[in-house]
C-alpha cells in the first residue's frame, strides 16, 4: 500500500525510474529499514520535494495500522453483480442472460452471498438446475451455495452436503454450516448423525471446534 501510494503521488514515470534503480543498486542483497529510509529520500521524496513529506514517510513505516489517507482500491465487479442480482429477482433478466461465463470465483461467491435469505424455493431449484451449484467442483462455491440452501430452506442439497461435510475437513468450510444446521432441533439432529461418519477424518481442532457446536 505504500508504495501504491509513492506511485500515485509521485506518477509512473519518476516512480518506475526509481524502482528499477532500486532492483539494479541492491540486485543479489537486502537492506534495513534505515538504510531504505535513507535510500527512498535520497532517490525519490527529496529528490522531488513538497510532494511527500518526511512526517509522512514515517507515519508509513513507523507508526501503527494504517494512515488515514491511504489509497482505496475500488472495483465496479460487486456492484455490477449486486445489479444484476436485482434485475433478476424482479425478472428483468433471465439467468441466461447473466455474463457467468466471465465471472471470477470472487464474483460467484458475491453473488450466491448477497442473494435474499427468503429467496424463494423456486427460483433456489432454478439456480440449482442453470448452474448446477449443489454439485458444483469447487469447494468455496458449494460451502456458499449449502449455506444458503439451509438459510432458505432449499433440503434438495442435503443428500450432497453429506458427501461434502464428510470428504472435507477445512474448518472454514464445514464449520459454518454445522453451526447453521445447529439453529433448529431437526437441522442439529441431521448433522449429529453425518458428523458420527466425518468425525474420524476431521484434524483434532476441527474435531474440537464441531464437538462444542453440536454439544450446545
Amino acid at each position: 500500500m505504500f508504495l501504491i501510494y509513492l506511485e500515485k503521488k509521485f506518477g509512473r514515470e519518476r516512480f518506475d525510474a526509481f524502482v528499477l534503480e532500486y532492483f539494479d543498486s541492491h540486485a543479489f542483497q537486502s537492506i534495513g529499514t534505515a538504510n531504505f529510509v535513507k535510500y527512498l529520500k535520497a532517490n525519490l521524496t527529496h529528490k522531488y520535494p513538497n510532494i511527500v513529506s518526511d512526517k509522512e514517510v514515517n507515519e508509513w513505516i513507523f507508526e501503527q495500522g494504517l494512515p488515514a489517507y491511504v489509497p482505496k482500491p475500488t472495483s465496479t465487479a460487486f456492484s455490477t453483480i449486486d445489479q444484476q442480482v436485482e434485475q433478476w429477482l424482479a425478472d428483468d433478466v433471465t439467468l441466461e442472460q447473466l455474463p457467468i461465463a466471465n465471472w471470477t470465483l470472487h464474483e460467484w461467491l458475491h453473488f450466491i452471498n448477497n442473494l435474499p435469505l427468503d429467496i424463494k424455493i423456486e427460483r433456489m431449484a432454478s439456480l440449482d438446475k442453470a448452474f448446477n451449484l449443489t454439485y458444483s467442483q469447487n469447494a468455496e462455491i458449494t460451502h456458499a451455495w449449502y449455506l444458503l440452501s439451509i438459510r432458505a430452506g432449499y433440503d434438495v442439497v442435503y443428500p450432497a452436503m453429506s458427501k461434502y461435510l464428510i470428504s472435507i475437513g477445512r474448518r472454514k468450510l464445514i464449520v459454518p454450516l454445522y453451526k447453521e444446521l445447529a439453529q433448529t432441533e431437526q437441522g442439529k439432529a441431521w448433522a449429529l448423525k453425518v458428523y458420527q461418519q466425518a468425525r474420524p477424518g476431521y484434524h483434532g481442532l476441527a474435531q474440537g471446534t464441531v464437538d462444542s457446536v453440536l454439544s450446545k
